[in-house]
């Protein structure tokens, strides 16, 4: 009996988690970050730790489907927290 209930719990809890790992699709992702233009609220130093910070936690956060089929992901709860964060590295460091 034990046995099924590991088998559920580790079958349901891996189907929960949120993880992008195709390489392909996150440096497009970053390379799309590094093209937009921020004019001067940052340095182009900053620009790549900002936008390598957002692929990143994305990366942990977010699956491909969510990433490809949600075009307003970015004015979501999720995307809002991942973005305050990475911007507060910045700050953190002036």
């Amino acid at each position: 009996m034990n046995f099924f209930i590991i088998i559920f719990i580790l079958l349901f809890s891996s189907a929960t988690l949120a993880e992008i790992n195709d390489k392909e699709l996150l440096n497009s992702y970053n390379e799309g970050c590094l093209g937009e233009d921020v004019g001067s609220s940052m340095t182009v130093g900053e620009q790549f730790l900002v936008c390598g910070c957002l692929t990143s936690e994305i990366s942990k956060e977010y699956t491909i489907d969510e990433l490809l089929e949600d075009e307003d992901y970015v004015e979501g709860e999720k995307f809002n927290n991942i973005s305050n964060y990475c911007i507060s590295i910045i700050l953190d460091r002036r």
